[in-house]
C-alpha cells in the first residue's frame, strides 16, 4: 500500500467554494467560528467584524481551555454580540453568522 504525501493532500482542489456575503448598507456582519482540539480537549473561538464593504473593523480570539465545540461556538457569538453592544449597535440578529444593525 502506497502512502499519500502531505504535499498531495495540501494541493487537492476544494470540493466547493465558500464565499462571504456582505450585509445591507446599514448593517455590520460578525462572523465567528469555534475550534476543538481532540488531542487535548481544548477549545477556542475567534471572529471578525466587517462593514457592508467588507472593511475589517475588529477582530477577536480566545483560548477557552477544556470545553466542547458547542461551547466554543456559543462563546464566540456572545463575544461578537458584546463587541457590537460596546460599540453602540442597538439591534442584532444572531445565528452561526451574526448580523448587527449599526445605529
Amino acid at each position: 500500500m502506497k502512502k499519500q504525501g502531505l504535499a498531495r493532500k495540501m494541493t487537492k482542489e476544494p470540493d466547493s467554494l465558500i464565499r462571504w456575503y456582505p450585509p445591507d448598507a446599514d448593517y455590520l456582519k460578525i462572523n465567528v467560528d469555534g475550534s476543538f482540539y481532540a488531542h487535548n480537549g481544548n477549545a477556542a473561538y475567534g471572529g471578525v467584524v466587517r462593514d457592508n464593504l467588507g472593511k475589517f473593523l475588529k477582530g477577536f480570539a480566545c483560548n477557552l481551555g477544556r470545553c466542547s465545540i458547542i461551547h466554543a461556538e456559543l462563546w464566540g457569538i456572545i463575544k461578537g454580540l458584546q463587541i457590537a453592544i460596546d460599540n453602540g449597535v442597538e439591534k442584532a440578529l444572531d445565528s452561526s453568522v451574526v448580523e448587527a444593525y449599526s445605529a
